[in-house]
């Protein structure tokens, strides 16, 4: 089992690679996450796996494909996902694709 990051007695947090969770089946009630977005930040230098900056939006999908289904093992059957997908990072001057949003469509 991991070592915590953060727990209080009633929640208990995990920070590491989600495509590869070490907890037992079916034992999480919930799972609350906000993937990486494409091409437009690296959270680690050292990490080639970093979710976000593969080289095409296909395998961006990969990747989160490989987390979703870890956490589908994890979760319970009365468990719960929340999943926050929003760029609220662009126009703050970092968006990597300008205007252009997953697969260069205009937004």
């Amino acid at each position: 089992m991991p070592e915590p990051f953060f727990t209080n007695g009633w929640a208990t947090l995990y920070r590491q690679d989600a495509r590869e969770i070490p907890l037992t089946d079916g034992s999480v009630h919930c799972c609350v996450t906000s993937p990486p977005y494409y091409m437009l930040r690296k959270y680690r230098d050292v990490d080639d796996r970093c979710i976000g900056m593969e080289a095409t939006p296909e395998a961006y999908i990969q990747s989160l494909l490989e987390v979703f289904r870890e956490v589908k093992r994890v979760l319970r059957p009365d468990g719960i996902l929340w999943v926050n997908i929003r760029d609220s990072w662009n126009g703050s001057g970092g968006n990597l694709l300008g205007n252009a949003g997953l697969g260069g469509r205009q937004r």
